[in-house]
């Protein structure tokens, strides 16, 4: 190869990369939350019950879903996730998406009992600005 043609492609790559230096990361409009539910400690194939509740828009979204489901939530809102299975209890969990706007993909798990056929409160997820990602907390 020729050592112009070397030359040439040398100062291509250099301008896509100071070009690609330049454009700012996109940011994402949503936290992704990835949910696994478990019942008795086991991952069992069926349908939950989801309950979504969208504090800033005051909407209630009830969903039936899979042992693991995606949620796109709204950046700066709170959410209330309630998920139950017949003849199991029901967990909530809270849910603040005030956070940096950054590419975030949380991931948990809710697990329901047979023991008993009550709600539990199993706390909440947030934004931790020291630690700089999100983080369980227990009210």
């Amino acid at each position: 190869m020729k050592q112009q043609t070397k030359t040439k492609l040398l100062l291509i790559g250099l301008i896509i990369i100071l070009l690609a230096s330049c454009v700012p990361a996109i940011a994402q409009d949503s936290v992704n939350l990835e949910l696994s539910i478990l019942l008795d400690n086991k991952k069992v194939n069926q349908k939950y019950e989801l309950i979504l509740i969208d504090s800033k828009n005051n909407q209630t979204i009830y969903k039936t879903v899979d042992s693991k489901v995606l949620l796109e939530l709204e950046f700066n809102n709170e959410y209330v996730i309630t998920v139950s299975s017949p003849y199991h209890n029901s967990k909530t969990i809270y849910f603040n998406t005030k956070a940096p706007k950054e590419n975030w993909y949380v991931i948990t798990t809710i697990g329901l009992d047979s023991d008993d056929n009550c709600n539990i409160i199993a706390g909440g997820i947030k934004y931790n600005k020291k630690l700089k990602t999100f983080q369980k907390y227990l009210l």
